[in-house]
């Protein structure tokens, strides 16, 4: 970032906010992954609520990232959690985000002449 405020010093702005644009990306992608392992190390260690909220902080992450594929699996992880604690109807609706996504998801792929499995 020290560079981006050099750049606007010198009434560079819009190499500034390029350089800052980039930055936030990269943040956004390293606390969607950051995320996803947290959440997963707190359902290892029963704390299935905080869990919840981190996967769920996650998934909203992905999507202003129009990541489609994290999305799905924080949707699935959810599901995974809500069956554990004895709540399926809970677990279904998530288990139906996730199946709608992966349909986009596929049919992005499909889309894009990519046949490679998602």
């Amino acid at each position: 970032m020290p560079l981006a405020k050099i750049y606007s010093k010198l009434d560079l702005h819009s190499k500034s906010l390029n350089l800052i644009n980039k930055y936030k990306d990269y943040i956004n992608r390293k606390n969607l992954q950051i995320l996803m392992t947290l959440a997963k190390i707190l359902k290892k260690a029963n704390r299935l609520e905080e869990a919840i909220s981190h996967y769920e902080e996650a998934i909203t992450l992905a999507k202003l990232e129009n990541n489609l594929k994290d999305e799905a699996l924080g949707k699935f992880y959810i599901a995974s959690i809500y069956l554990e604690k004895g709540q399926p109807e809970d677990a279904l609706q998530y288990l139906i985000e996730y199946n709608d996504l992966f349909k986009q998801l596929f049919d992005k792929n499909q889309d894009n002449g990519n046949t490679k499995q998602v």
